[in-house]
């Protein structure tokens, strides 16, 4: 029995925790209303709205008194419904218990899930000292210690009447984005939010003659020194308020200034140069480039695998190469399944077109795809094989092809020098913003840098922007954007005639390198519906056959071989992967007020 009963008493134990845990409640707000009487005694209310959530029975507040100090009268209302003072726990009682330094206040409730509004009335005899040059009102009007936060807290002192408002000095201390303002009968001390363990403590400084009497009446002056004291608190605050301003504005004014040089060095020198008497579209290639002439135009002088699948396609539509189609059809378990058709690829070299290439063309040819193939045929399959099983070799191979090809592309400069040098610039003024902002981040610790620090970091790449190409190398890039722009969308222009078939080849190569080769093969089979009928006689892909040597008329074959070839050079020529007092703001100070104390709810 009792091997049963301690599962269920740890269950039970736990169900009780995770309730405990999940009850919670806040200050939406404190206000606190304070008249200051002649007689030296101060009547305090204090309203003090809750949020529960959770079940909450109990509530207290404790106030630490000096020595001539007592709380008294204590009344309590919620909700504007009366609690009766008792020695139980009901609910709608509370109880007071006086030791000595302290009064608290205990009272009771049955609430759960709701806004409860607490109203505590009480007078506190000797809250003000009278000395012989002023007097002296010194209080901790919401104490440090409540276990949340308030939202909204504001205190609020009224004065004994008669008193002139140029007499009265006042001083509050707490968190330093608070406010005390002097009105013309009262003071006022403001704070949001009042984290909790920050108290909001007022001390008002009046004339010694406004105090008729008081159970703390003294014979000494303490103008002197207090003014002395709140001099030093106010000047350490004032610090602290500049050092957190700088901890903001710096960083602020580092991310103006950078993003400010990096925009003023876009708008100079970053934006593409303009051309405005050139046609939307262009129905031809603007000019008779290679497919690595127009890549280094288009990709800032740079080649990828991409290009050097155009070029092999070029080179197929010259007819130093043939493309070969297979398809096979393989059983599966032995038919009972049906048939799985597979095109496999071949390029076979034409050796008597062999002599009208280029550098970069007859190494691709002779290092690349038949490097490791005697004859005049390798499969896309054979050469995949190869480049795995020598893949560091088949990465020199490609970066070989791609500086001897990006050498013979340089039919024009490209990059602007202005442009150019303002990039440097402007990764500089990246760096630096980072690095500044890493080291004085550290030496201030403001989490404000981190923002000017990621601006700085992100305009290292963003400077890459800053390029722009020259005059002329913008005017052939325009061109070269209408022909894109005539490719993928002439089957929705009317007034166009469908270009000869003879023109799809070329169209094809320039296509790979602007990146719309399968819109271009989707425009062919819209136009040429019937092509798989066609002849030899068409004069369109001459070179692209298949196995039986006739046309090779099924344009999704061409589609499926691009991207074969494409994703198995791209694959064969990358890296490795790496294995390696008169108002203003509260100060800091103060804390020797009375009152004070603590609060809570469970």
């Amino acid at each position: 029995m009792s091997r049963r009963l301690v599962p269920i008493l740890l269950l039970g134990a736990l169900a009780c925790s995770g309730a405990a845990e999940g009850k919670s409640f806040r200050y939406p707000s404190i206000e606190v209303k304070a008249e200051v009487r002649s007689d030296g005694s101060m009547h305090v209310r204090e309203v003090r709205q809750y949020d529960f959530r959770g079940n909450f029975h109990e509530a207290w507040r404790k106030i630490p008194v000096a020595p001539q100090v007592s709380v008294v009268n204590v009344a309590l209302t919620e909700d504007g419904k009366e609690y009766r003072e008792g020695q139980g726990q009901q609910p709608g009682t509370y109880r007071v218990g006086q030791s000595f330094g302290e009064t608290a206040i205990f009272w009771y409730y049955d609430i759960a899930d709701r806004v409860a509004t607490f109203t505590l009335d009480y007078d506190v005899l000797g809250a003000v000292e009278k000395h012989a040059d002023v007097a002296q009102l010194y209080w901790k009007f919401i104490e440090p210690d409540r276990g949340t936060e308030v939202k909204q807290a504001r205190v609020t002192v009224s004065l004994p009447p008669g008193i002139s408002p140029d007499s009265v000095r006042a001083y509050a201390h707490g968190p330093l984005w608070g406010e005390v303002l002097i009105g013309s009968s009262e003071v006022v001390a403001t704070c949001a939010p009042l984290p909790d363990g920050k108290m909001l403590e007022l001390r008002v400084l009046l004339p010694s003659a406004a105090i008729a009497s008081s159970p703390r009446q003294y014979g000494d002056a303490i103008e002197a020194r207090v003014l002395g004291e709140e001099q030093r608190w106010a000047a350490e605050a004032n610090g602290e308020r500049k050092r957190a301003r700088a901890k903001a504005i710096i960083p602020a004014l580092i991310t103006l200034a950078a993003l400010a040089a990096w925009l003023t060095m876009y708008i100079s020198y970053g934006r593409e140069y303009k051309e405005h008497d050139l046609p939307q579209y262009l129905r031809e290639p603007p000019a008779d480039w290679t497919p690595n002439e127009l890549a280094y135009l288009w990709r800032w002088k740079q080649l990828t695998p991409a290009d050097m699948t155009a070029t092999l396609m070029d080179l197929v539509r010259r007819g130093a190469l043939r493309l070969i189609v297979k398809t096979e059809r393989h059983e599966r378990l032995g038919g009972l399944l049906g048939e799985k058709v597979e095109q496999e690829y071949e390029i076979e070299r034409v050796p008597e077109r062999q002599q009208d290439m280029s550098g970069s063309e007859r190494y691709l040819v002779n290092h690349i795809l038949f490097d490791a193939t005697a004859g005049n045929v390798v499969s896309l399959e054979g050469f995949a094989k190869n480049a795995r099983a020598h893949p560091t070799a088949s990465q020199q191979r490609f970066k070989h092809w791609k500086a001897v090809a990006e050498k013979e592309a340089a039919r024009i400069a490209v990059v602007d020098p202005k442009s150019n040098t303002m990039l440097g610039v402007g990764i500089a003024i990246g760096a630096a913003a980072f690095f500044v902002s890493v080291m004085l981040g550290g030496v201030l610790q403001s989490p404000f840098f981190f923002a000017s620090g990621a601006v700085g970091f992100a305009m290292v790449p963003a400077s890459y922007a800053l390029l722009r190409r020259t005059p002329q190398a913008a005017r052939e890039l325009h061109k070269w954007q209408a022909f894109r722009r005539y490719l993928t969308d002439f089957s929705q222009m009317k007034d166009y005639p469908a270009p000869a078939m003879a023109l799809w080849e070329q169209y094809l190569v320039y296509a790979i390198t602007l990146g719309v080769a399968d819109r271009v093969i989707e425009q062919f089979k819209e136009l040429y519906p019937k092509v798989a009928e066609q002849t030899s006689t068409v004069g369109a892909f001459p070179y692209w056959v298949s196995a039986s040597g006739s046309p090779l008329g099924a344009m999704d074959s061409i589609g499926s071989a691009l991207s074969s070839f494409s994703s198995t050079l791209a694959t064969a020529t990358s890296s490795f992967s790496s294995s390696s007092g008169s108002g203003g703001g509260f100060s800091g100070g103060g804390g020797g007020g009375g009152g004070g104390g603590s609060s809570g709810a469970r």
